[in-house]
Order: C-alpha cells, then sequence, then structure tokens
C-alpha cells in the first residue's frame, strides 16, 4: 500500500512540473466575412486578448488562455463576449469564427471539452490536433450546435469526452467557435467560456478527476463573475 502511494504521489508530482510553458507561443484568430485578424502571444504562456470590432459584429472582447500550460498537461480555455446591436448592421449579419491555438503539446490521452454561455443565436465548439496553428487534421470533439429558436437569449452547456490517438511529435491544441450569424436585423449577442484539455494516458485517477473539476469549475466561476 505504501509503494502504491508513493507511485502515485510521484506521478502526480511529475505531472504538476509538466505545468510549465508551452514551447510555442499561442495565437488568436477573429474571422467574419472579409473582416480576419490574428493576435499573437508575446511569450508562451498567458493570456493573449483581442478587443475591438470584427466586421459587423462591433462588440468583441476575446481572450485565450493556456491555463495549466505546459507540454505535457495541455490545458487552453477561450472566452468572449461578442455582439451586433440592433441597428449597427446591414442585413445579412455575417457568422463569426473565434479560433485559439497552442503549440509544443506532446502528451497523448484523453480530452475532456467542456462549454457553457449564453445565445441569441446559434454556437458551435470543435476541438481539434494538429501539426500547425490552426490545423484541423485531427477533430478532438464537438460540442453543439446549441441554438436560441426563437431569437431570445438562451443558456447553453456541454461537455465531451474524446481521445488524441497515438502522438508521434508535438502538436498544436487548437478551438474554432462559430457563431452563427442571421438574416434578421434584430440584434444578437454570444458569451461563452469552452475549455479544452488533454490528461496523459496513465495519469493517476485523482489526476483526471482533479482535472474534469476544474475544468467544470473554470467554466461556472467565470459566467458567476459575469453575471455578478
Amino acid at each position: 500500500m505504501r509503494i502504491k502511494t508513493i507511485a502515485m504521489s510521484a506521478a502526480l508530482a511529475s505531472a504538476l512540473m509538466l505545468c510549465g510553458t508551452a514551447n510555442a507561443n499561442p495565437m488568436l484568430e477573429l474571422i467574419s466575412g472579409s473582416f480576419s485578424t490574428v493576435v499573437t502571444g508575446s511569450s508562451a504562456t498567458g493570456v493573449v486578448t483581442y478587443d475591438g470590432p470584427a466586421g459587423q459584429w462591433t462588440i468583441n472582447v476575446t481572450t485565450g488562455e493556456n491555463v495549466l500550460g505546459g507540454p505535457g498537461l495541455p490545458n487552453i480555455d477561450t472566452d468572449s463576449i461578442d455582439s451586433a446591436p440592433k441597428g449597427s448592421f446591414t442585413s445579412p449579419l455575417a457568422s463569426l469564427t473565434i479560433w485559439y491555438t497552442s503549440g509544443g503539446n506532446f502528451a497523448g490521452g484523453t480530452v475532456l471539452g467542456s462549454v457553457g454561455g449564453t445565445t441569441t443565436t446559434s454556437m458551435t465548439d470543435y476541438q481539434y490536433l494538429g501539426s500547425s496553428p490552426f490545423s484541423t487534421s485531427v477533430l478532438l470533439t464537438t460540442l453543439g450546435t446549441f441554438a436560441s429558436r426563437s431569437g431570445s437569449t438562451m443558456a447553453f452547456s456541454g461537455s465531451s469526452i474524446g481521445n488524441t490517438g497515438a502522438v508521434t511529435g508535438p502538436y498544436w491544441l487548437s478551438e474554432e467557435i462559430v457563431i452563427g450569424g442571421t438574416h434578421s436585423s434584430a440584434g444578437q449577442s454570444t458569451s461563452f467560456d469552452a475549455n479544452s484539455q488533454v490528461v496523459p494516458d496513465g495519469a493517476p485517477t485523482m489526476v483526471l478527476l482533479g482535472s474534469m473539476f476544474a475544468c467544470f469549475g473554470l467554466v461556472r466561476s467565470k459566467f458567476d463573475v459575469k453575471r455578478g
């Protein structure tokens, strides 16, 4: 029993030690109609933020972050507030796509995905693995589509579990969030927090469970703050 406890403690300590910097600077991209912008982080850790219009979506505050970070415990988070107020655009309103990508990761294993937020239109979260920024080579999991049929504000949440399969070298972990446009002149808005993390195969059960609780806790805490 003591040997198992020591082994588990050592494995947990090793996992926590891997929460260092990733090997590549993360990137954030917003696309809507003919509009496109890319923001690259100044370092491999920390936060990447875009604050400004994205085409006809005149209000956007988007943040991507390496929550735990580290190539051995990939864990990324994307949150955003996006609005096209009534009267500020000409119909039809183009959809808005938000990308966040983090490179230099090497751990393969179980992918835990979660998302929560509100929308007056529709929202889909895709999570990918690839060999380059914003790559769609391997679809890890899809959350949604979450859609408001009446155009009124609808709360949504979802979670999913996937797997990276065999990993042969450093990869990019990416989230693609697609917010639907509308042919109506009514104002549209979406607010969300999406999280994607990889728990390496063979990690202690307590690390897996702790990651899941942290994942859902992060989404809930951020929206509690926003509502406050």
